[in-house]
């Protein structure tokens, strides 16, 4: 049930019990044999799963909408980064390891490296070619490596992190400037749901240094900063157009307690919860940022459906329901660069992606396209 959780509602309510299917962990290069010709330009990378079998196809960025399924055989729990023209999975439970996909090589996997046996990679941030660092869910030390061939060189100790269980349940990350931060949950793992034990952070280093950063200079010792909600669920937004990093704070599920917290990426200074989730109408689990103040948010509500609602910091309120399957059936949300939301709808009858237009929340798409598999992660590519 931690997958209940953690991954989304989806896992526990469709596939409660059901096992993985296993990947391999060890340090591997994958030969080629891809029939998919070399991709330029720009495009969506989307994970696919039954949370049995992992796939991954893509859907092109230009009006066509066109999708090429099954590019890449991927984990059944994974998710996708991209950096420098290269895909980077991060597949998960039970499989533990970096899968490196080349979209001008017919989505090859060039290089597949373990990041420790039962660690669950939860996300990958670049410093530059040669250096990146891996959040570790199961952990309490972060992976530094060299993402070209999979070596590590160094640890970042995040166990003054971690709660009663030793886990600090290291989550998704994002890097502004020189500065990476770091999501770190704090859920208890002697619950049944994993439920958040009251505190959580992000915690701040400096990709350089690998030095922490000192959130209150007022307290002795490096201080992490103390989030208002608990469970920094989703991903962490940097918004380039306020020059803020946007927190969705789920808190206990099922519990309106969390909400959207932005934090200052200079000063650390952190808003408080500017829209919470009784304004949302449930547990906040992914949110996109569409300008300074406007986004959209994946809500889960009490009855567990998902919806997609737009909302405005500046109220703040919510303005609208973009989307709303009836079921629990959204995942994730991504904005393309031309002012698209990208939405993972796993509507059992007809999954697919749905896309809708940023500046009037319109959905362009008539029918979800058809990705394969239900869609998971989306995450945008750009190649030469």
């Amino acid at each position: 049930m931690f997958k209940f959780y953690r991954r989304g509602l989806w896992t526990a309510i469709v596939a409660s019990g059901a096992a993985l299917a296993l990947a391999a962990c060890e340090d591997k290069t994958v030969g080629p044999g891809s029939l998919t010709p070399p991709v330029h330009g720009y495009f969506a990378f989307v994970t696919t799963t039954d949370y049995q079998t992992g796939s991954a196809s893509i859907v092109t960025g230009d009006t066509l909408l066109h999708a090429t399924n099954n590019v890449a055989s991927v984990h059944s729990d994974a998710l996708a980064r991209s950096y420098n023209g290269f895909i980077y999975v991060l597949n998960r439970q039970g499989a533990d390891n970096v899968q490196v996909i080349d979209p001008l090589d017919g989505f090859h996997t060039r290089k597949q490296f373990t990041v420790g046996n039962g660690a669950d990679p939860e996300d990958i941030v670049f410093q530059n070619v040669n250096r990146a660092f891996v959040s570790r869910y199961n952990e309490d030390q972060m992976w530094i490596v060299n993402p070209n061939t999979g070596q590590r060189s160094g640890l970042i100790d995040f166990s003054w992190l971690a709660d009663a269980d030793n886990v600090p349940e290291m989550a998704h990350m994002v890097k502004v400037n020189n500065r990476v931060f770091v999501a770190i949950q704090r859920l208890d793992r002697n619950t049944p749901f994993f439920d958040p034990t009251g505190t959580s952070y992000l915690a701040v280093f400096d990709p350089t240094t690998e030095q922490f950063v000192d959130a209150d200079n007022s307290t002795p010792g490096k201080q992490a900063i103390k989030l208002t909600g608990s469970n920094p669920f989703g991903e962490l937004v940097f918004n380039a157009a306020s020059g803020q990093v946007w927190v969705p704070e789920a808190g206990f599920l099922g519990i309106k307690d969390g909400g959207l917290e932005t934090i200052n990426p200079n000063t650390l200074a952190k808003s408080g919860i500017l829209i919470n989730e009784n304004t949302f109408g449930g547990d906040v689990t992914d949110v996109v940022a569409i300008d300074a103040n406007r986004g959209a948010a994946i809500i889960n509500d009490s009855n567990f459906n998902t919806l997609l609602v737009g909302f405005d910091l500046t109220t703040p309120t919510v303005i609208d329901t973009i989307y709303a399957p009836g079921s629990f059936a959204l995942q994730d949300a991504e904005l393309s660069r031309d002012g698209r939301i990208f939405v993972s709808d796993r509507t059992p009858v007809a999954p697919g992606i749905r896309v809708f237009r940023a500046s009037d929340h319109t959905q362009i798409t008539t029918t979800p396209i058809d990705v394969g598999l239900p869609p998971a992660d989306i995450e945008f590519v750009l190649t030469n």
